[in-house]
């Protein structure tokens, strides 16, 4: 009876605090300091969905290797398509939209 009761509590803070929040919050870790109270909530919700922490993990791999792996990639590169490139790019665009 107390197993019932626990899943119903899961499922009640879930609920009560989305997986889209908890999305959000894990993106926002990742670039600022989460205020205490959003903290609390967003760990809290990490310990009781194993999807959303998953999220969170998968998040925190690509955030870290992109890190590691970023120099060279904030500089502007001058690109120029062919005349060509061009006209493929067009015809393309063209054929999606009708």
């Amino acid at each position: 009876m107390r197993e019932v009761r626990n899943d119903a509590h899961k499922s009640a803070w879930r609920m009560a605090f989305s997986c889209r929040e908890a999305a959000r919050l894990s993106s926002e870790a990742m670039e600022r300091d989460l205020s205490l109270p959003e903290k609390i909530a967003w760990r809290f919700h990490l310990a009781l969905c194993g999807l959303c922490k998953r999220y969170n993990r998968q998040l925190k791999l690509l955030h870290d290797g992109l890190h590691e792996h970023s120099e060279g990639l904030t500089e502007a590169t001058d690109v120029k398509l062919t005349k060509d490139a061009k006209a493929r790019i067009k015809n393309a665009l063209g054929n999606t939209t009708g």
